[in-house]
């Protein structure tokens, strides 16, 4: 099944190499846990596939057969450039992750560092800054002036282009200007905002847009099937942004149930049935991502109720008393949510001062609402 929401994109694309008049260089921009790479790897199989049937991959020939093998795909006229410092999922026998070649035919090493930021919700990497590298361009560039192997074309793709630095970029520019005739070169980065003028001027735009609720919702009731619970998957969705591969990993770890029970706590101690230590200790057992986002998204959601919106619209506010919370003034609000910044986590890996501290002010903020 291909992504409804990506669909758009794709059947662009799909227009535009049936008119012969697909651009030579692609950038996708968009929050990568929206199955961006799956677009990819739609386009590139399109563009190299040697026998298109009504304008879609024929999924018979040597190409397309070299994509949709079940073990550790590759493809040699596909090539991606990954940044470095990016690891692999698989472990080598002593638990470390094993490295990755920054340049590689790897299609299961794209698809990893691509969802990088889903598969690592709870933690930070600690290993150094990532960053797409002046001699990893290069021996990228080198690659793209070589011939086909298949003599079909070839699709090169850079993954989180966002991390190109100023020197990567100049070394880039060149070739993404002015490619081999058969060369498709795709850029994939989390906002075009975070790309060079130089490089954002000479390529073909696409925009993968957020998933709207229903539709998230919908996607969500496929996967689970008879398993499918709608209040846990709005909790979900909410907490990722209405991203279904993003809310489908929390609902897996069952962060949406540690949610409920954390927002139902805050309603309990606001009302007085609860101390605010068993508070403080429910979002301590917490890890630092977790707490963030339910905090931040607790307070964007009482805020939305002060502003009238409908609480069908507000998960969270469903599970409390919205009424008795929504009485808190504004201004305590904003100054709630201030501090939730302050439990925001760093990139760093160095672990946060005081945690408690900046729990307590948290609640007790919220109490001094107390009509």
């Amino acid at each position: 099944m291909f992504e409804s929401w990506l669909l758009n994109n794709y059947n662009q694309f799909k227009q535009s190499l049936s008119l012969n008049h697909t651009a030579n260089s692609i950038i996708i921009a968009g929050d990568p846990s929206l199955g961006i790479s799956k677009l990819v790897l739609k386009i590139a199989s399109l563009y190299l596939c040697s026998d298109r049937i009504e304008n879609e991959q024929c999924n018979n020939c040597k190409s397309c057969q070299l994509l949709q093998a079940e073990e550790n795909p590759t493809h040699p006229d596909l090539l991606f450039l990954l940044p470095s410092g990016a690891n692999s999922k698989e472990k080598s026998e002593d638990n470390e992750s094993s490295s990755v070649e920054p340049v590689t035919h790897s299609i299961e090493d794209f698809i990893n560092d691509m969802d990088y930021d889903l598969n690592h919700l709870e933690t930070f990497q600690t290993g150094g800054v990532r960053q797409i590298r002046v001699e990893d361009v290069k021996s990228f560039c080198d690659w793209i002036m070589q011939g086909s192997v298949l003599a079909n074309g070839k699709v090169a793709v850079i993954s989180n282009a966002h991390l190109l630095n100023e020197s990567s970029a100049n070394a880039l520019l060149k070739t993404f200007e002015e490619p081999p005739a058969d060369t498709l070169i795709v850029l994939v980065t989390k906002s075009f905002d975070e790309l060079p003028a130089t490089i954002l001027s000479r390529a073909m735009k696409m925009q993968v847009k957020s998933v709207l609720g229903d539709e998230a919702k919908r996607f969500l009731q496929y996967h689970y099937k008879d398993e499918y619970d709608e209040g846990r998957a709005e909790i979900a969705l909410t907490l990722a942004n209405n991203s279904p591969y993003k809310a489908i990993a929390l609902y897996n770890q069952g962060l949406d149930l540690k949610c409920s029970c954390i927002i139902s706590l805050i309603d309990e101690v606001y009302s007085g049935k609860k101390s605010e230590n068993e508070l403080i200790q429910a979002l301590e057992s917490t890890q630092e991502q977790q707490r963030y986002m339910i905090l931040k998204e607790f307070i964007l959601e009482l805020l939305k109720y002060k502003a009238r919106i409908s609480i069908d619209n507000l998960p969270f506010m469903k599970k409390v008393n919205a009424a008795s919370l929504g009485s808190i003034r504004a201004e305590v609000l904003f100054r709630a949510s201030d501090a939730v910044e302050d439990l925001k986590p760093v990139k760093t890996g160095i672990p946060q001062r005081a945690p408690n501290s900046v729990l307590r002010s948290f609640v007790e903020l919220l109490l001094s609402g107390r009509n």
